[in-house]
């Protein structure tokens, strides 16, 4: 098995106009087989401002209880399992494929989920979303300019870019690739308590391993995914500041990645704001977006997470009626219950 071949406390902020595509191509999309030949990233829109850092190292966290809740959910969320477990299982049956979601409310933190408690998923670049969290905190902590790395972090994420994710990893790992992997998996286990997680590797990067010369496949939980969305939307990892310099980075996506989470958003004014992660050769053929919708209703902001993640699909993109309708069926169940 080889990796990815491409590549509560509310915000307060305005909201923007998604992108919400009625087509793709497969050009549109990242996650060719070879990295970029240049790691200049090409993002679309410029952050206005940008947060001050604070000159100071990132404190340990003091461990915090899990932030989702997987009990006591009310009807309407387990009817919403329910008809996501009945959607996916149809469509296996008629077109194939291994599917998960896990769908949490950021209000309360419930949760439910179809597979998400499987540890063995196969993330893709959906995994570099913790490279640009490290990076963020180095940020945050003064480590280095801004300038130095926005537009890389614009570029794994505009692009799913595995080839800006790789140069990222060695600069939070202070010019070492390995020592980067050693930051990520401690911030994983240690900081934010994700125990199926595992970071043996880039992205498409086979020579570069956790244990040197022992290759591991990448792996998590989509429910330990949906915790780190919580943890990052209720400010408990990166300050308010940084947060949502993070969160705003990840609504640049660029159209032909738009195809799964933001494509099932009713709201032109929501944000949404994911990380793919895309392979395409077989046996593997995953296709997976991990994010946050925001939105606002009657002066107040509401949100949730949302991880859709497939693989083993029968051809390239075939989830893809799939993972939009999970999302729909997502938007529609939040839209009602907080009007």
């Amino acid at each position: 098995m080889r990796d990815e071949t491409s590549g509560g406390k509310p915000l307060v902020r305005s909201t923007a106009a998604l992108l919400v595509l009625g087509g793709f191509s497969l050009t549109a999309l990242a996650c060719s087989g070879v990295f970029s030949s240049s790691p200049t990233p090409t993002p679309t829109r410029t952050v206005t401002s940008t947060p001050t850092a604070t000159a100071t190292s990132t404190p340990t966290p003091t461990p915090v209880p899990d932030p989702l809740v997987l009990s006591g959910v009310s009807p309407e969320l387990e009817a919403l399992r329910g008809r996501l477990e009945q959607e996916i299982a149809s469509f296996t049956q008629r077109v194939g494929g291994n599917f998960a979601v896990a769908v949490t409310d950021l209000q309360t933190g419930k949760t439910v989920h179809v597979n998400g408690d499987d540890g063995n998923r196969i993330p893709g670049c959906t995994l570099n979303f913790f490279v640009l969290l490290s990076v963020v905190r180095d940020l945050e902590a003064g480590l280095y300019p801004e300038s130095d790395v926005g537009r890389y972090i614009a570029q794994t994420i505009w692009a799913s870019d595995p080839g800006t994710g790789h140069y990222l990893l060695r600069v939070t790992g202070g010019g070492d690739g390995h020592a980067g992997l050693l930051k990520i998996n401690r911030l994983l286990k240690d900081d934010l308590r994700l125990q199926s997680a595992l970071y043996d590797h880039p992205p498409a990067v086979d020579v570069l391993t956790l244990t040197p010369g022992r290759w591991e496949a990448n792996r998590i939980s989509p429910l330990d995914f949906n915790r780190a969305l919580t943890l990052l939307y209720r400010e408990q990892i990166l300050s308010p500041e940084w947060t949502a310099y993070l969160i705003d980075k990840m609504t640049r996506v660029k159209p032909g990645l738009n195809h799964l989470i933001p494509a099932g958003v009713g709201d032109p004014n929501a944000l949404v704001a994911h990380k793919n992660g895309y392979i395409d050769y077989v046996p593997y053929y995953v296709d997976n977006d991990v994010g946050l919708v925001i939105f606002n209703r009657g002066g107040k902001q509401y949100a949730y997470a949302l991880t859709f993640w497939s693989q083993d699909n029968p051809w390239v993109l075939s989830d893809v009626t799939l993972g939009q309708t999970v999302s729909r069926l997502v938007w529609e169940h939040f839209s009602s219950v907080y009007r």
